[in-house]
């Protein structure tokens, strides 16, 4: 995850579950973009679930309470990373989170009230991340 709040330094850094708990140095920033999901170790998580639950965990089936048990996590980690800006203190400042990663965030609009989504194809950013057929219409659009 990067910022954009060390003016030295033109961002800060620091990755997911790593250093970016209980701090506040991120709450001045007014943009914050999070790469890839924030997705924990699974076999530490099914450990984890299967202790507290007593129910065995069946990776293999996307319909188990296991797996809304992950992404229940992942959208509570994405919302975590949101906050890091403070918007709750700043109400009358713009700020930006950029999450790159193939991830559907549409549960924000629920979690979030207020909250503006706009979803960018990788594509249109940097045509080399798109498909083969994509790349191959953008080299012919070009020449």
């Amino acid at each position: 995850m990067e910022t954009n709040c060390n003016p030295s330094r033109g961002r800060t850094e620091y990755g997911h579950f790593v250093d970016g708990r209980g701090v506040n140095r991120f709450s001045e920033c007014d943009a914050i973009a999070s790469f890839g999901i924030p997705y924990q170790n699974i076999g530490v998580l099914a450990a984890q679930y299967q202790v507290m639950t007593g129910e065995p965990v069946n990776l293999e089936d996307k319909n188990s309470t296991f797996q809304k048990y992950l992404t229940d996590l992942i959208r509570a980690e994405i919302i975590q990373e949101i906050g890091r800006l403070r918007a709750h203190r700043r109400s009358n400042v713009e700020l930006t989170f950029y999450f790159c990663a193939d991830y559907d965030l549409n549960f924000l609009l629920d979690e979030l009230p207020g909250v503006k989504l706009e979803s960018v194809d990788a594509f249109q950013l940097c045509p080399e991340a798109g498909k083969a057929s994509e790349q191959t219409g953008h080299a012919l659009s070009t020449h």
